[in-house]
Parts: structure tokens; C-alpha cells; sequence
């Protein structure tokens, strides 16, 4: 294997060839990339790390081309040419497809972040974004499998039985593969008259990971992910996001705060309005820390 600095002359030709006027741009978020890949390789223990500058190259130059640019074909015959230059496969490594994808969930649903899913396999990966809209992504050609998991009816009747309430009573019933709380998750929601139930149900043994019932305006949370793990109160998030706006409780209307999850982590989520502000925050339910804040003209 080449070193580096060959392979990063080889992708500048590539790219100058293809699209001359966004070289600079997409040579420096390569190198960007380039750093996530080293983190999915070291995550893993895998071999790929001297490939990392090309992997991450081949995966963001094919995506600004053929989305931004239109020169698709331009950029793949001149990296083709330059991976066997350097004796690499002309065909990219799963840790290619993997970057891509996992920018594309991250895309899709904010909730996740590239530290959180990287170390997940391209399966588990695939699984995920059958359930999500994305755009873009190639595929390595094997069908995802879920055969490890329990399966969405049994998902579904961990969720009902908890619940109390039978499949006929249901409606609006959706079930989703997903990534929480550190673990392959079959999201459960439903609806129950005017209850609305939301259940993470763990897709290698039925756990109950996370579950919320908003009934009547009051909403309950639970589940092993949630119980005893927040070391602050809903009411501590509340005090620290009016602290940071720098406003107290009287001076504030519709106060709520919830219990998520983002990113793999645990937060709150509290709202209110004051001065025709509307105040958005996500607190972190470990420390109290402001995590991300927002106002907005009510």
C-alpha cells in the first residue's frame, strides 16, 4: 500500500479532472471524512486504516459529483484509474458504503450522531434505513437480514402486553427497526382511543428499553434505559433552562419537560414561551448541561 500523501495526489487528479471549480471544497471535506473513517477503523480493530484517505475520498467525491455536479462518470473512470495505479480493488470497501450511509440516517433523523452508529456492521446499518427515507446510498448487494431479532409481532405484542390492551383496540400501528439506547430497538407507536403510546422494545430479547403514554395532557415514561439512569429531575432540566434564558418560572407559560433520547444519550426537552418568545432547549439528564438552545417569535 501506497502512502497517503500518493494517494491524496491521485484524488486530486481525479477530482480537478471531473470538477475543477469545487476541487478545494471537496478535497477539504475528504479530509474531514477521512477522519470519521479512521474512527469506524479503530472502533472496529480493522486492518483498513492506511486505506482510510482513499475510502473516505471515493465516498464523498462520487456523492458531490453526482449530486452537485453531474460529473459522475468523469470522477469514477479517473478513481478507478488511480486505485489500480496504487493496487487497490476497483471496487470500494464496506467502510465506504458504511460512511455514506451512516451520514445519510444522520440526515434523516437527528437523533443519531456518527459516534453512536459507527461501530455498528453494514447489516445492522441496512436495517436501520429500511425504515428511514434516504437518498443516494449504494448498496453492497446483500439483502439486510433480520433473523437475529425477535421479529415485529413479537415486538408488537411486548409492547400491547405491556400496555394492557389488545390488537383489535389499536390503531395506527407502526413498527420500525431502529438504533437506541445502544442497541438494535424495534420502535412500537400506537394509538388508543386519544392515548398515543410510544414503546423501544429490544430486538434481540423483548426488553422493554423505553416507553411513553401521553394520555389526557400527562405523559408517563419508563423502561430500562430510562429507570434510575437520569441523574437529574425533570424539574432540574426545567431550572436550568430557564437559568440559561435568563428568565424565572412566573415569567414563563406552558413549562413542560421530557425525557428523550439523542445522539445515544439521554436528555430533556423543555419548552416554554415568555415575551412572545417561544424557548426550545435539550438538556443533558446526566449533568444538567445545556446541550442545544433555540428561541424563536411565538
Amino acid at each position: 500500500m501506497k502512502n497517503d500523501k500518493n494517494i491524496e495526489n491521485m484524488l486530486r487528479s481525479a477530482v480537478s479532472h471531473a470538477a475543477p471549480d469545487a476541487r478545494d471544497a471537496i478535497l477539504s471535506a475528504c479530509d474531514n471524512e477521512k477522519g470519521k473513517v479512521i474512527y469506524m477503523e479503530k472502533k472496529r480493530s480493522s486492518p483498513l486504516r492506511g486505506f482510510a484517505a482513499v475510502a473516505a475520498g471515493v465516498s464523498h467525491v462520487v456523492e458531490v459529483a453526482v449530486f452537485e455536479h453531474g460529473a459522475y462518470d468523469r470522477v469514477y473512470r479517473d478513481l478507478k484509474g488511480a486505485a489500480f495505479k496504487l493496487h487497490i480493488s476497483e471496487h470500494p470497501p464496506s467502510v465506504v458504503v458504511e460512511t455514506a450511509l451512516i451520514r445519510q440516517i444522520i440526515a434523516a433523523d437527528s437523533r443519531h450522531s456518527f459516534e453512536e452508529l459507527a461501530p455498528l456492521s453494514i447489516n445492522e446499518l441496512n436495517l436501520i434505513a429500511d425504515g428511514k427515507t434516504l437518498s443516494g446510498i449504494a448498496s453492497d448487494g446483500a439483502a439486510a437480514s433480520s433473523k437475529a431479532y425477535i421479529g415485529r409481532d413479537a415486538a408488537v405484542d411486548a409492547a400491547l402486553g405491556h400496555a394492557g390492551v389488545t390488537r383489535s383496540e389499536v390503531r395506527k400501528l407502526d413498527v420500525d427497526l431502529d438504533y437506541e439506547h445502544g442497541s438494535m430497538v424495534y420502535e412500537v407507536e400506537f394509538k388508543v382511543g386519544t392515548a398515543e403510546y410510544e414503546y423501544d422494545i429490544g430486538a434481540a430479547d423483548g426488553d422493554i428499553i423505553w416507553y411513553e403514554i401521553e394520555r389526557d395532557g400527562i405523559v408517563e415514561q419508563g423502561g430500562s434505559a430510562i429507570d434510575g439512569k437520569a441523574a437529574i429531575s425533570a424539574d432540574d432540566a426545567k431550572t436550568a433552562a430557564l437559568n440559561h434564558a435568563g428568565l424565572t418560572a412566573s415569567q414563563v407559560t406552558h413549562l413542560k419537560a421530557e425525557l428523550d433520547r439523542e445522539g445515544g444519550k439521554l436528555v430533556y426537552e423543555v419548552e416554554f414561551k415568555s415575551g412572545g418568545h417561544e424557548y426550545e432547549y435539550v438538556i443533558d439528564a446526566a449533568t444538567g448541561a445545556v446541550i442545544k438552545s433555540e428561541k424563536e417569535h411565538d
